[in-house]
């Protein structure tokens, strides 16, 4: 009987993992290709359906900005520690206006889908509409230049890693240059 119930508990996550593995691992190298994220050998390692932290997503972040990173931390945040790897992507997004100047970072919490989305949309230069509701100005930016495929409501449930990697690709793709054009196309026809 033991044997059996691990089998059905088991078998949900594998149906799950593999719903998305293709496209959203392919998001995943090919943020990793424009250094936005560490290379991973071991697909697995991406953690693809896991959330994702305010700190990972301060890196995503300033990493899809192509702005410059201090490597300074002047501790503008009251819960940053020393030696924090992500101090510098914290503190330089606050500083570009990515991030709102509040006392805390919270850099342990798992970010919402439409925190991420703004912060994807401010770091790429994407243009808002102006509604009566501040997260659908961001959602109809993404749907309106076909980022989104179609519009989200669950402003509140916690971004999935390959969430972030998809749109985050898409952000990219929106604004590529003949440069980024003709590397990936030297790069598919060699």
């Amino acid at each position: 009987m033991k044997k059996f119930l691990i089998i059905i508990v088991l078998i949900p996550n594998i149906i799950n993992v593999t719903a998305y593995y293709n496209s959203e691992k392919l998001a995943a190298d090919f943020l990793s290709y424009k250094d936005v994220i560490n290379t991973q050998e071991d697909p697995n390692n991406y953690e693809l359906d896991k959330e994702i932290t305010r700190r990972e997503m301060a890196k995503v972040t300033l990493r899809l900005s192509e702005k410059n990173i201090s490597d300074k931390c002047e501790w503008l945040f009251e819960d940053l520690k020393a030696g924090d790897w992500w101090c510098k992507y914290a503190e330089s997004g606050l500083n570009y206006g990515f991030f709102a100047p509040n006392k805390y970072f919270h850099p342990d919490l798992n970010i919402s889908k439409i925190e991420a989305l703004k912060m994807i949309i401010k770091a790429r230069w994407i243009k808002k509409e102006e509604t009566e509701d501040w997260r659908k100005w961001y959602v109809l930016a993404w749907v309106k230049v076909g980022l989104l495929e179609e519009k989200f409501s669950d402003y509140d449930t916690k971004a999935r890693r390959w969430w972030i990697f998809v749109i985050g690709q898409n952000a990219i793709e929106y604004s590529w240059n003949d440069e980024d054009i003709n590397i990936i196309e030297d790069l598919i026809n060699p």
